[in-house]
């Protein structure tokens, strides 16, 4: 089987979003902080239930080309900005 490699323009990566508030761990939010890194695709079940708390953890595809940034910016229901760490699972 041949693959071409040139051709793969976005993955499926896993994230981590360490010590994310709670109050953010709904599916519209989760969604949202997805969305500035790319296609957010699912959660992982602990998530989903919120019976692991240490961090949240979601699918996104991604660019393959694109920058894989280490924080992403949100303001709360405060307007305060928060920096959420981003960790990628290689």
């Amino acid at each position: 089987m041949d693959i071409n490699t040139n051709a793969i323009t976005s993955l499926p990566i896993w994230i981590h979003l360490p010590e994310l508030d709670i109050k953010y761990w709904g599916m519209h939010n989760l969604s949202k902080l997805g969305s500035i890194l790319g296609i957010p695709l699912k959660t992982d079940k602990y998530t989903k239930d919120k019976s692991m708390l240490g961090y949240a953890r979601l699918l996104v595809e991604m660019q393959s080309e694109g920058q894989f940034i280490e924080y992403i910016e949100i303001a709360n229901e405060k307007n305060v900005l928060i920096r959420q760490k981003v960790v990628y699972e290689w």
